[in-house]
């Protein structure tokens, strides 16, 4: 683009994996406002290359800098505040430094949400561990399950070539995961790059599973995947179950609008969680 320091994160990213959450804001700012690109190629672009790319978090920060996320209130990136925090390093020009907040017709309401504790003493189930939640061992799971299943969703990020840090990362979390959950739940575990529907029934198959669980996948590629493959398991007399962290159906009604207001919640959620 000939913006020194917007080349330079842009070649950062894709060379390491990683961006400081300042230049993301930088850069996702100059993007949209001085490049006038669309902010959904540009979280496309981050999602492919980031180690750290969440589907939620990446998606709705782009939208929060172009203004939709919290209506109005947008971020445009300074050139004086990009040479202060650079110590000098850049010193762009040509940024634009008035700009109006990106609009859309479309509203987003915020439905309920079902949520469900885990499963019983006595059911037989797979445990599937996704990139969405490599922490399993503390699912609200009773009992062992029967075998352990991992598949991962890192190439379904985008319709472009997704980075290769990004795999790697993805792959080696995927690997450290199961590798403690094998350990912790002392039962077999396999990983599979297969179409994941095929795998699943195959999976479920071998193992004479009729239910499966898995963490709770709100939005991006997996919960994609798991919405093409849920058909094909009812039909086959195996329910695919999505459940959820007593921290997770605490915190997340109070996190509707931002961090602030939530910080304000800590003191409270700490303490029910301490009594959960």
């Amino acid at each position: 683009t000939g913006i020194d320091c917007f080349d330079f994160w842009a070649r950062e990213l894709i060379d390491t994996g990683y961006l400081h959450n300042h230049a993301r804001m930088w850069f996702a700012s100059i993007w949209i406002f001085t490049l006038r690109l669309p902010w959904q190629l540009g979280a496309d672009f981050f999602y492919r290359h980031l180690m750290d790319g969440d589907p939620a978090s990446n998606t709705l920060s782009w939208r929060w800098v172009g203004g939709l996320h919290t209506k109005g209130k947008h971020y445009l990136a300074r050139a004086d505040n990009i040479e202060r925090f650079t110590n000098g390093r850049f010193q762009p020009s040509g940024l634009v430094s008035d700009a109006l907040p990106l609009w859309e017709e479309e509203e987003f309401e915020s439905v309920p949400i079902n949520w469900f504790n885990g499963v019983q003493n006595e059911e037989r189930y797979g445990l599937l561990i996704t990139e969405e939640d490599m922490n399993v061992e503390s699912l609200p799971l009773k009992g062992r399950p029967a075998s352990i299943l991992g598949l991962l969703a890192t190439e379904r990020r985008s319709s472009f070539k997704v980075g290769q840090h990004a795999l790697s990362f993805a792959a080696a979390g995927m690997e450290d995961a199961l590798a403690r959950a094998t350990d912790h739940f002392e039962c077999d575990s396999d990983e599979s790059d297969d179409d994941w529907t095929s795998a699943l029934l195959k999976w479920a198959d071998d193992n004479d599973l009729k239910t499966i669980v898995t963490a709770r996948a709100p939005v991006g590629p997996v919960q994609e995947q798991l919405q093409v493959a849920i058909p094909h398991l009812l039909k086959s007399g195996i329910n695919l179950i999505q459940v959820s962290r007593s921290y997770d159906q605490l915190c997340w009604p109070h996190a509707n609008r931002g961090f602030f207001k939530l910080k304000k919640k800590i003191p409270q959620l700490v303490q029910d969680l301490s009594l959960a």
